[in-house]
């Protein structure tokens, strides 16, 4: 099978932007807000197609939603409902606007750009898209409504204007697409160990604070395993650093063949290995390495190794569970294991100590 996601599994679930700044956007909002009004307080034309009392209605009604927004905010949190919810209002307020511009050529019509470009930017290539098509849509009907009302067809200029502004949005969405393949290239490696491919000790305690939480609100059954291979430094001492690599990449490989993708697996550190099964009980997650030990053993005798494994559990228990605690939990399982096999103890190395 193959690994656990290198991402944890909270991105299944919808959450707000990656890159959200509630703060700037508000304030930006605000003064785009201010802006627009005075826009159309000093605008020098008569015979607007909405008067100047509705307009600032309008604007008005804008900036109180965002300020409204803003508060429930600062209570509350953010929520993706208040996102795509702000997101509509500011694609319809910048699109009215457009609507009542008296010009043939609105300038009010770079609002609409703006609205696009800093809400996609801000949330991700997803987002962007989404308000791209949305934005398009919305500035189109705007646009045909706005010279409706003018009872002319747009001049020629206008049509240059526009090519401008879609093509000010199709580099823009280019420039967002490379940088977030770069973003998500960063994230992976700096959650991937380089050597076997796992996940590295920040991506494991990343996921284990997000099954945790999980784990306090629903029942859900937990085995966290600590793991140390037996005698590696004497491999790399007497067979070489190419040698002791390629040992930990044969783990590697055996630990994702040997575990569900449900189970978070990681490299915490030198040759040890921190695992998180699901849905598991002590026993059956003892099976589970046993086989995997059995499997590594006779690797190695094949290749004229002595390799073997050891390895401490700790189940979590009802409520709330410290990570931290836990690994030391399974690392003094651990210990304890290692040394009851340097003292040649008849035990079996599966034995009680791998319990909770």
């Amino acid at each position: 099978m193959e690994n656990f996601p290198q991402k944890p599994p909270i991105a299944a679930i919808e959450s707000i932007p990656l890159i959200y700044d509630p703060a700037h956007q508000f304030g930006i909002r605000v003064v785009l807000g201010i802006f627009t009004g005075s826009y159309f307080y000093f605008i020098p034309i008569s015979g607007l197609a909405m008067e100047r009392g509705w307009i600032f209605f309008m604007v008005f009604a804008y900036l109180l939603y965002h300020v409204t927004a803003w508060r429930f905010y600062k209570k509350k949190g953010a929520s993706p409902l208040g996102v795509r919810t702000g997101n509509w209002v500011d694609l319809l307020g910048s699109g009215m606007v457009v609507i009542v511009d008296p010009y043939s050529m609105p300038p009010t019509l770079m609002l609409l750009l703006i609205v696009i470009l800093g809400n996609g930017i801000q949330h991700g290539l997803d987002n962007f898209t989404i308000g791209v098509r949305k934005g398009i849509l919305i500035g189109f009907l705007c646009v045909v409504l706005h010279f409706l009302l003018q009872t002319r067809l747009p001049p020629y200029p206008f049509y240059a204007y526009a090519v401008f502004v879609l093509a000010c949005i199709f580099y823009s969405y280019v420039l967002v697409r490379r940088v977030e393949t770069l973003k998500e290239k960063a994230e992976s490696l700096a959650q991937t160990d380089e050597l076997t491919g796992l996940m590295n000790r920040r991506a494991f305690l990343q996921a284990a604070d997000y099954l945790l939480s999980l784990h306090e609100r629903m029942p859900l059954i937990l085995v966290v395993v600590f793991v140390d291979l037996d005698g590696f430094k004497k491999i790399n001492d007497t067979l070489g650093h190419d040698m002791g690599d390629r040992v930990l990449c044969k783990f590697a490989e055996l630990v994702k063949t040997s575990f569900r993708k449900t189970d978070i697996i990681s490299r915490y550190g030198g040759d040890e290995f921190a695992f998180i099964l699901m849905d598991n009980n002590i026993e059956n997650a003892g099976m589970v390495m046993r086989r995997l030990e059995g499997r590594f053993s006779d690797w190695g005798k094949e290749n004229k190794i002595n390799l073997g494994i050891s390895w401490g559990m700790k189940a979590l228990e009802k409520g709330r569970n410290d990570i931290d605690e836990i690994l030391r939990h399974a690392d003094a399982a651990l210990y304890k294991e290692k040394t009851r096999k340097k003292a040649g103890s008849a035990k079996s190395p599966s034995a009680a100590l791998h319990s909770s």
